[in-house]
């Protein structure tokens, strides 16, 4: 597993306050003492709300970003309510707060619950509702490049791109087959998903993914075409250049599993499971998968048509990332639901001799058996077995063990690290 190089995607997100490094943070680090807390609502003055104060504005001469912190402030005297549009901070004005009402930050103009980022959606006090999400923003609710809050947006699934609310296609685009927003992982443990602004709609499987014109060092969740995330590095050399991945709908697979599986059970997917690519009008069966064309980019290389990537669960990838060293398994409702497309038939990534050099390339789910194989190891340690007990697990219980691989060279990396996954507007 130790091979499944994934992109440091969101710890390019590095930027003082939203700022890409361009202006210095008020509040120097995460450790340093908040006023308030925004998620709870203490610490401040009945009149006042604990919020995102702006302390300079944007400048569009420099490109700098606006500068804030987190801060008490007098709510207004008839405040603008939850989902009703807003007024935007700004320096000066206000006190530095927008128009919202307490509890409430306005986000592209229109007023949303302040969120703990930490937590799934429905769990708890702080939490959104069960059909929202907690999105982090850039330059909102940060220390240290760090969100400490979000904002609840609407919820949506990362397969079929439909909105959890009413179901809406492509993020509830006006025309789906030309998305205005993508569904993206609100935060490093992929325990919710929500609609953020589309960048691009051409970068797909393989591709390296956009950043925002003005920071080009910010890598977000939605720097990938929509069904597509930030994800796998480009090989197993040790380049850290980071390229889109698809998102599958994964099927458990083996050696064995193959030569018996029903037809829509494939190594590279589930070809009855629902997703959309960027063109499709809505959500269609088939499209889930890691074949060429669909959310996968590499050609057949068989003349049985297997396409050479294969559809790994996502819980392989977010566990070794969470804790290289002791992976334990993440509790999040998409272990078993969610996979990503795993380009093997490109990663020289093992070595067969042990003489510290990669020598060959990765195996396919289809070529992994259930029993260990002594450089391979099985296919549930790589990932093309669901995960037993999950999700509802109790956090950091393990149904399994994986051994060290001292065949396996590089180290994973992870895919979204502590950082905001997308841009608000603001104006």
């Amino acid at each position: 597993m130790n091979n499944w190089m994934l992109g440091a995607a969101a710890a390019a997100l590095a930027a003082a306050c939203g700022g890409g490094g361009k202006s210095p943070l008020l509040d120097a680090s995460i450790d340093a003492p908040l006023l308030c807390n925004p998620i709870a609502q203490t610490g401040c003055m009945a009149s006042e709300k604990c919020t995102w104060i702006i302390d300079a504005n944007a400048d569009p001469v420099t490109g700098s970003d606006p500068i804030g912190h987190v801060g008490c402030a007098p709510v207004a005297a008839t405040p603008s309510i939850r989902g009703m549009a807003c007024t935007a901070a700004m320096a000066g004005i206000n006190g530095g707060a927008d128009s919202c009402a307490r509890g409430d930050i306005c986000i592209s103009r229109v007023c949303k619950q302040i969120c703990d980022p930490q937590l799934a959606s429905g769990a708890a006090a702080g939490a959104c509702d069960p059909t929202h999400a907690c999105l982090s923003y850039r330059g909102v609710f940060e220390a240290a490049s760090a969100p400490i809050a979000g904002a609840c947006e609407v919820g949506c699934d990362p397969l079929t791109q439909q909105l959890a609310t009413n179901k809406d296609e492509a993020c509830g685009s006006a025309d789906p087959t030309m998305p205005t927003a993508t569904c993206v992982p609100t935060g490093p443990e992929f325990k919710s998903f929500a609609c953020a602004s589309v960048q691009t709609l051409t970068a797909t499987d393989r591709m390296p993914p956009v950043a925002p014109p003005d920071d080009p060092s910010a890598i977000t969740g939605s720097g990938c075409a929509p069904g597509f995330l930030p994800f796998s590095f480009e090989d197993g050399s040790g380049v850290m250049k980071t390229l889109c991945s698809g998102l599958c709908a994964p099927v458990k697979m083996d050696s064995t599993i193959v030569a018996t599986a029903p037809p829509n059970r494939k190594p590279y997917g589930d070809t009855s499971a629902l997703g959309k690519l960027p063109g499709d009008l809505k959500a269609v069966a088939g499209h889930a998968t890691c074949l060429d064309g669909v959310k996968g980019s590499i050609p057949a290389s068989d003349p049985q048509g297997d396409d050479i990537e294969d559809c790994r669960f996502i819980w392989a990838a977010l566990e070794m990332a969470a804790n290289p060293s002791s992976p334990a398994a993440v509790d999040t409702p998409y272990n078993n639901l969610l996979g990503v497309c795993f380009p093997y038939a490109r990663l020289k990534t093992v070595d067969t001799n042990n003489d510290g050099k990669p020598d060959a390339f990765e195996k396919s789910c289809k070529d992994l058996g259930a029993a260990p194989d002594p450089i391979y190891g099985t296919a549930q340690d790589a990932g093309c077995y669901p995960l037993f007990g999950f999700p509802g697990a109790v956090a950091g219980t393990r149904p399994f063990a994986f051994p060290a691989n001292p065949h396996r060279i590089g180290r994973l990396r992870l895919a979204y690290g502590p950082a905001a996954v997308a841009r608000p507007v603001l104006e």
